[in-house]
């Protein structure tokens, strides 16, 4: 029975990926046994249009092209998996790790809205972690002189 390295190695020898990715995906192969891109593991078709993607973009970059691209690619299927379509993508992924992104986050939307909105605040408010700590601060030593005000009733 092959190996599961095998079988992509079997596929991506076939050339059921874009012409493009195909010769980067059979020197990796070649080279170390099937690994570093993997649209096999994906289980997404990439355009072949779509230029050569970089392994790895800013993590914000990422973020905001699945935000984006989410409700024009997604599929939901009830009771069955999620279809990413990314021909219908309104511009290229960053990297493989926005494809990989948006391929979890077509099977957990919950864990990708609360990962959007930690990278959207964490650029709003600069400093925000201090504003926190000093907020907690004042908070703690307001109940502190409540404390004090209500044992001397």
């Amino acid at each position: 029975m092959p190996t599961i390295k095998e079988k992509a190695a079997r596929r991506v020898a076939a050339g059921e990926f874009g012409a493009e990715h195909t010769a980067a995906a059979r020197a990796i192969a070649e080279r170390e046994g099937v690994s570093g891109p993997k649209p096999w593991r994906l289980n997404l078709r990439i355009p072949k249009s779509w230029p050569e993607l970089p392994a790895t973009a800013a993590h914000e970059v990422e973020v905001e092209w699945v935000h984006g691209e989410y409700e024009r690619v997604v599929r939901r299927r009830e009771g069955k998996r999620s279809r990413v379509m990314l021909a219908r993508a309104s511009r290229v992924a960053p990297s493989w790790g926005a494809l990989g992104m948006l391929a979890r986050a077509a099977e957990h939307p919950n864990w990708f809205y609360g990962l959007v909105l930690r990278v959207r605040g964490k650029g709003r408010e600069e400093g925000g972690g201090e504003r926190v700590k000093e907020e907690r601060k004042a908070i703690g030593e307001m109940e502190r002189l409540l404390g004090q005000m209500m044992e001397g009733l």
